[in-house]
């Protein structure tokens, strides 16, 4: 890469009448070539290290690092804590590689302790010379230097807890135990509603074992579908289309599927597609009876119907009269279609 990018110096005017050029010479440069960093560069990682380096230490030296607002007591204290701590990890790095020397392992401890000992004879001292300047602005009555001292130590304090409205919006609550209760009363009342689903309906639902084979959970939505399907067409065998079918045993007996016994019959009442249920009847009649069943089991599950978007479809036997279809759901007639769309 070959980055020639220059920052300069633009933050006031020229009123000496000095050339941009002038200007930017007293400002070091932010990005260089990096055919200027190192002509002996060769893999990409190495190209990258050197440009890192030269952008962290142009803007160290020229937008220098941001620091906290208060002070702490190690603040003045930095190099000769850090020669305490490194001596401390000499002696346990020592002691790690042969930990059977008593010698060693008493020096450890005895640096341990010496260094606690100096650590807590900074922080005292600090504390009391700060102390003593606050005292100071205290005995001159200097309240702007007192508060300003005690920001510097602490930082910046919180305003405390915003006020809230009551669950009747009618009192301002300030007070943190009645702020407290208020949180806890809402959120109970959002995540702990009635149910309005009947009760009955939930205990004659039918307990299957958990397939474990099945990796995805199934979704709320389905399990609460699945469970009105069989809540309202439980006990309904008569309105269910029947469908009887042989096989040949699994060996290939041909002799068996021109029985007329060994025939199995199985009862279909609806299909389900990605976002539909299609009920089968063989029967109007039956097709009415269904549609009140489900009806009822809308009811018990707290759920409507959507009339608009449910269609009958009414298909006759060979070489019979077609008649229209006139089912109805919550008291309307359905709309009668010649095809799914």
């Amino acid at each position: 890469m070959a980055l020639d990018i220059l920052i300069f110096d633009a933050r006031g005017s020229n009123p000496q009448g000095r050339t941009r050029r002038d200007t930017w010479r007293k400002v070091p440069f932010c990005f260089v070539s990096s055919r200027n960093v190192n002509k002996k560069i060769q893999s990409k990682e190495e190209d990258w290290v050197a440009f890192r380096d030269v952008v962290y230490n142009t803007a160290i030296a020229y937008l220098d690092q941001n620091t906290h607002k208060h002070q702490d007591w190690f603040d003045d204290k930095d190099v000769d804590i850090q020669k305490l701590l490194d001596e401390k990890l000499k002696s346990f790095r020592s002691l790690q590689q042969d930990t059977t020397f008593a010698s060693k392992k008493a020096a450890y401890y005895s640096i341990k302790s010496k260094v606690q000992e100096k650590l807590t004879e900074m922080q005292d001292s600090w504390l009391s010379r700060k102390a003593d300047e606050i005292q100071k602005y205290t005995d001159s009555n200097n309240s702007k230097r007192f508060y300003d001292a005690l920001k510097t130590i602490y930082g910046p304090q919180s305003s405390g807890t915003s006020p809230l409205l009551s669950a009747g919006r009618s009192t301002l609550l300030t007070e943190k135990n009645a702020i407290l209760k208020r949180w806890a009363e809402h959120f109970n009342n959002i995540l702990n509603r009635p149910s309005s689903i009947n009760a009955e309906a939930i205990d004659q639902m039918l307990q299957v074992a958990i397939n474990t084979s099945m990796t995805e959970p199934p979704k709320d939505q389905s399990m609460m579908f699945s469970a009105l399907l069989s809540d309202a067409f439980c006990d309904d065998e008569e309105t269910s289309f029947k469908v009887r079918y042989r096989t040949d045993g699994r060996l290939y007996n041909l002799r068996r599927l021109q029985a007329k016994t060994k025939v199995e019959e199985y009862s279909v009442r609806y299909f389900l597609f990605a976002d539909d249920c299609a009920v089968n009847t063989p029967t109007e009649a039956q097709t009415q009876q269904s549609m009140n069943s489900f009806s009822t089991a809308c009811r018990n599950f707290s759920l409507t119907i959507s009339t608009k978007n449910t269609e009958e479809l009414h298909q006759p036997a060979p070489q019979k009269t077609y008649t229209e279809p006139t089912s109805t759901a919550e008291g309307k007639i359905l709309k009668a279609v010649d095809k799914f769309t």
